[in-house]
């Protein structure tokens, strides 16, 4: 699969620590939208937040309506 293929996929990222973060980065850096979702309250600094303008982030729980209607899960470590 490409990344061309992704374009209009719902693409969830379950947690936002280090390797969460570098998958949005990538995916940001490629033009394709996500949704980050972590389960921790305050897990994400503001101004990190600030780099993904575009897309969404779900903290302080699972977002099973988010998770259940993707396309593909980005799961992190």
């Amino acid at each position: 699969m490409n990344l061309e293929q992704l374009q209009n996929t719902n693409i969830v990222i379950l947690g936002a620590g280090l390797t969460g973060l570098s998958c949005a980065r990538f995916l940001r850096d490629n033009g394709l939208a996500f949704v980050l979702n972590d389960s921790r309250e305050n897990s994400v600094e503001l101004d990190t937040l600030a780099s993904f303008p575009n897309d969404k982030f779900i903290q302080g729980y699972w977002d099973s309506e988010v998770i259940s209607s993707s396309d593909l899960i980005i799961a992190s470590p």
